[in-house]
């Protein structure tokens, strides 16, 4: 279901709000959550944006991650990112 996208300042605020506190281990499930929520909206590079823009530079694990999401997203019907949008890891 397609819905219009955040801006960018909107992301910016929101992945800031998603990642506040997270100073160790797997990311909060919100985070996760808002960027699939993102993907079904027709959204996939904003998603990655999101990541990207959340993910401390001290925690280690974002490739492994993002590939992780990716296999799980590429078998669902509301995927819609090619995948040479985003280089694997």
């Amino acid at each position: 279901m397609r819905e219009q996208p955040p801006d960018s300042a909107a992301l910016t605020d929101k992945a800031r709000e998603l990642s506040d506190g997270w100073t160790s281990g797997d990311p909060p499930a919100e985070l996760w959550g808002y960027a699939v929520e993102l993907v079904y909206q027709g959204h996939a590079s904003l998603a990655w944006r999101l990541l990207d823009l959340a993910w401390p530079p001290t925690i280690p694990g974002k490739a492994e991650f993002e590939r992780d999401l990716r296999e799980q997203l590429e078998g669902s019907p509301c995927w819609s990112e090619p995948p040479k949008m985003r280089p694997s890891a």
